[in-house]
Order: structure tokens, then C-alpha cells, then sequence
């Protein structure tokens, strides 16, 4: 006899196969419906540092969904009307399957290879650390579990804010560090690893705040490293520079307390974003009496960076 498992997934996986071309715009549309996260396989991410790797031209996204009644249906609706407006998506593979929580660090663990994110930072989950070898003393590893936690490094936008702090530590010092949506610390990490002197990371999951308290532990950053979820203007306007890489509506409705968290003569990082979100959220920053200092771009995303005046 057959016994019927009644208990059901917390999330749902939609898994594509796409031309890379149209990754990026995918992933867009993915986000506004309601992906709680994206883990992006690509001839870019598959790519080992030292390795050569072939080539294919194919990407896997995977987004993750809250297990919701009609999610499936609304999802491939939406995707139904977007498949026919862009070119190359004629042969999109799709497939769906369940995620229960013990299942996710084996879902990131069949994935997730080194990386290489700014000019000397690699990104090592923590099952590689023991085989994985840097190609010189100047590289600078950084070690991470996902656990939980979304925030691997994996995306565009993570590599955006990456290297943007790695440029603004070579120019001037980090005193006080602001890590809006902090995932699983990685941001933190790599600038208090480069020279920053303390961070404080910010998550509505509280899932997350465990998870990047581990991982600094691990990279031997723990006491220049706090973590918790309230808002990010908790400690008020002493922040000299501010991190943000979660979503455009976060953002958005963050945009006053994102604000009060920063110093006067700060620097703000905000990412997450797509190019075409840059006036609308150019707009509510600067409502907050912030600058906008520029714009950079990897593929379709951007991260915007503002002063305090």
C-alpha cells in the first residue's frame, strides 16, 4: 500500500532553458513576478577560474517561487506573452519541480563552481575550499555557504557591487559599511576583507542574518561583522558607505530609510536593478536629497551610485 505525502514544498523551481541572449531580459520579467531568487548557469558562471570550459552558447535559469495556489498557471501566463514578443525564444525548455528546505543546499551544491567576481576576489563555496588552489598570494578568496540564504555571487549585480566597492577601497577607507539586504553576507565579507573596518548587514530573512554571521565567522571577519533585521536606518545617519543589491520595489520603499542610514559626504550603491528602472529610481533617491554620481552596466543590469551632498 502506498502512503500519499501529504506535506507540502515551501517553494516551487521554474527551471529555463534559454538561448543566452535572452537570458538577461528573462530574468528581468522573472524578478517582477514575484522570484524570490535567480540562480543563473551560463558559459560566464560555468566558467572556473584557470579551467577552459567549451563554449554552448545555452543558459539555465533558475528561479524560485513561494509555493502559492495558481502560481504555475500565473507564471506561465506571463511568460506565454513574453516568449512571443522576444526573438530566440521559440525553443525555451521549461520544467517545474518542488524544493523542500532539505533540498537546497543540494540544489546550490550541483551547481555552484568557484568564481571569479573584481580583479582578484574568488568566490569559494565552502565544499571546494579544501580542493580548490588560488593561482597567487594576491588572490583573495572568500568562503561561503549558502545554507538558506540567497546571495552567492552567481549574479551580474552582485559582481557590479563587488567591484565597485574593490574600486572605492582603493581610492578612499570604508569606516562604517551599510549592507541592505545582506543574503549571505558576501558583500560584507569581501569589503571588510579588503581593508573596511566594520559592517553591518541588514535582512528581512532572518534565516539570512544567521547565515551571514556564519560565513563571516568563516572568513575571519566576525568582530568587525554585525548582522540583524531591522530597517536600515536603524542607527540613524552614520553609515559612510551604503550597499543595497535586492529589487527594485525593496528599493523603492526603502528609499527614505536607505536615505537617513547615510552620512552627509556618503556614497550609496544601489543594484538589483535593470536599465530601464534607472530614472524611476534616480528619482525617489533623489527625493531623499541624494546625487547621482553615475551609472554602470553589466549585460541588461546597472547599479547606480549617489552622494550624500
Amino acid at each position: 500500500m502506498e502512503i500519499e505525502n501529504d506535506i507540502q514544498p515551501p517553494w516551487r523551481v521554474l527551471k529555463l532553458v534559454v538561448p543566452q541572449m535572452v537570458s538577461d531580459s528573462l530574468q528581468g520579467i522573472l524578478l517582477e513576478m514575484g522570484a524570490l531568487g535567480l540562480q543563473i548557469i551560463d558559459d560566464e558562471t560555468r566558467s572556473i577560474p584557470d579551467h577552459d570550459v567549451a563554449p554552448s552558447e545555452q543558459a539555465e535559469l533558475l528561479s524560485t517561487f513561494s509555493n502559492e495556489e495558481g502560481l504555475e498557471a500565473r507564471v506561465m501566463a506571463r511568460l506565454g506573452a513574453v516568449f512571443q514578443q522576444i526573438p530566440g525564444c521559440e525553443s525555451i525548455e521549461v520544467s517545474w519541480h518542488d524544493l523542500f528546505h532539505e533540498d537546497w543546499v543540494a540544489e546550490f551544491k550541483s551547481h555552484w563552481q568557484p568564481l571569479q567576481l573584481g580583479k582578484n576576489i574568488y568566490v569559494i563555496p565552502s565544499w571546494h575550499e579544501a580542493s580548490y588552489r588560488l593561482g597567487s598570494s594576491n588572490d583573495l578568496p572568500i568562503y561561503l555557504d549558502p545554507g538558506m540564504a540567497f546571495g552567492t555571487g552567481l549574479h551580474a549585480t552582485t559582481a557590479l557591487c563587488a567591484q565597485a566597492l574593490q574600486a572605492h577601497l582603493e581610492e578612499s577607507p570604508i569606516r562604517r559599511l551599510l549592507d541592505v539586504g545582506t543574503g549571505t553576507g558576501i558583500l560584507s565579507i569581501i569589503a571588510l576583507k579588503l581593508g573596511a573596518q566594520f559592517a553591518l548587514g541588514t535582512d528581512i530573512d532572518p534565516v539570512a542574518v544567521h547565515n551571514a554571521l556564519e560565513n563571516a565567522a568563516k572568513n575571519e571577519v566576525f568582530d568587525h561583522f554585525e548582522a540583524n533585521d531591522k530597517l536600515p536606518d536603524q542607527r540613524g545617519p552614520v553609515h559612510d558607505v551604503v550597499v543595497a543589491n535586492i529589487l527594485f520595489k525593496p528599493l523603492i520603499g526603502l528609499a527614505p530609510h536607505i536615505g537617513q542610514s547615510l552620512a552627509p559626504g556618503g556614497t550609496l550603491y544601489l543594484s538589483g536593478l535593470l536599465q530601464s528602472q534607472e530614472s524611476d529610481i534616480r528619482e525617489a533617491y533623489e527625493a531623499q536629497g541624494l546625487s547621482h554620481v553615475r551609472t554602470g552596466i553589466k549585460d541588461e543590469w546597472i547599479l547606480v551610485q549617489f552622494e550624500k551632498r
